[in-house]
């Protein structure tokens, strides 16, 4: 007697998933059936060990976003409220269950169970509801990003499944005293998030020096009474865990450069400011010609230099997959995209009220790497067919930039 497949991860829709990514058939076909015939790419997966799993199904058509929620038996009867609300649209989720009596639920974006309040308000705000929308992000049953477009104006539209009113209120903080913000509204329920734009055109990316010098101003913002410390040990802690658990191969490794890393970021001098908390290319735009920072959910209070890491890891990787060649020399790229950021905050710092002293380049490099870390599980999340030896090139680039940069100081 044949025994049942054990799941690689406690779960099987998950084994599905990255059995997609890797371009198994029998997976494919059956994501197929379950979008009515479309071609899906699986990504911005989400777990919680052996219960859940969700995910993003984008259609190769460039059409259609779902969401996919993969259940395991314990977890079954959270599909309730996501077929409530599915039928209340007209729609029936596609279903499929598993040996293990998991099963994988799949609908359109338009039935997400956990976005259905934020839904709600936003087809009753009458200054929006009309106009067209194209969907910026969407990460499924937790937050997705429309922009509203008519004639001459646009509107960003956040819809969450928690209160953004904190993200709001740094928003407006900034906006008030002069910052590059945009001034925000929130509803009712804190889960819609409105900021109006100069022009539909407005939300165009900047350069990493022009990043730089917004980012200077945002940091002599004086922190909200509410803004949480930034919590970056436990962070770090979470990264090692995952890590620890996708490639246990490679376990020793993290944990070593993890003790390293909070050695070094504990006993770096301590000037904390308003940070961002999520800092990258994406949350700056070219609003009116003037630049501005967008997306305060992550807003906290710590060291500058971990928005500047922020940057730096997420730019490193995205020209190090636009350019793959980069991989083999990823110091010379660093450094010359943090000489750039550095060009811009420095500058635009200079005229503010400074509330910090500069971070030295150990810190940088040592808050690049903790954010590296963190991303390091991406190929994971992605479903990237070859994602363990994805993580594990990231994890070597890491301590290769690491050593890198003690040579150059030493």
């Amino acid at each position: 007697m044949t025994q049942p497949r054990t799941p690689m991860f406690g779960l099987e829709p998950l084994d599905l998933l990255l059995a997609a990514g890797r371009g198994q058939p029998d997976a494919r076909a059956l994501l197929r059936s379950l979008t009515g015939g479309r071609e899906v790419t699986a990504g911005h997966l989400r777990e919680k060990p052996t219960l859940s799993v969700i995910a993003r199904l984008t259609e190769h058509s460039g059409e259609g976003l779902w969401w996919a929620a993969g259940l395991s038996a314990a977890q079954r009867v959270k599909g309730a409220k996501a077929r409530k609300r599915a039928t209340a649209l007209g729609v029936e989720l596609a279903e499929h269950a598993f040996a293990d009596g998991s099963i994988l639920l799949v609908g359109p974006a338009a039935t997400d169970p956990r976005l259905a309040d934020a839904d709600r308000e936003l087809a009753a705000t009458a200054d929006i509801a009309p106009l067209p929308s194209s969907t910026l992000n969407y990460n499924p049953w937790r937050r997705a990003v429309r922009i509203h477009e008519a004639h001459d104006t646009a509107t960003v539209v956040k819809l969450a499944r928690s209160p953004l009113t904190a993200s709001a209120a740094a928003a407006n903080a900034v906006a008030s005293s002069g910052g590059p913000a945009l001034a925000t509204r929130v509803s009712a329920s804190g889960r819609l998030l409105l900021t109006p734009l100069a022009s539909p055109d407005s939300a165009q990316p900047v350069d990493t020096q022009t990043a730089g010098g917004l980012l200077a101003r945002i940091h002599t913002q004086a922190p909200l009474a509410e803004s949480p410390s930034l919590a970056w040990r436990a962070h770090l802690s979470a990264s090692v865990e995952q890590l620890s658990r996708l490639v246990p191969e490679h376990g020793n490794a993290v944990r070593a450069l993890s003790r390293s890393l909070e050695g070094r970021l504990a006993q770096s001098p301590q000037h904390p400011v308003f940070l961002h908390g999520d800092f990258s290319r994406d949350q700056v735009l070219g609003d009116g010609g003037r630049g501005v920072v967008v997306d305060f959910d992550r807003h906290s209070v710590g060291a500058p230099g971990s928005d500047l890491g922020s940057y730096l890891a997420v730019e490193l990787l995205s020209r190090i997959d636009a350019e793959p060649d980069g991989l083999h020399r990823p110091s010379d790229r660093l450094t010359a995209i943090r000489d750039e950021l550095l060009s811009g905050y420095l500058e635009g710092g200079s005229g503010a009220r400074t509330r910090h002293s500069e971070p030295t380049l150990d810190e940088i490099e040592a808050w690049t790497a903790l954010h590296l870390l963190a991303r390091a599980s991406e190929p994971f999340r992605a479903c990237a067919p070859n994602w363990r030896d994805d993580i594990a090139q990231r994890l070597t680039m890491i301590a290769d930039l690491t050593l890198a940069g003690t040579e150059e100081r030493a």
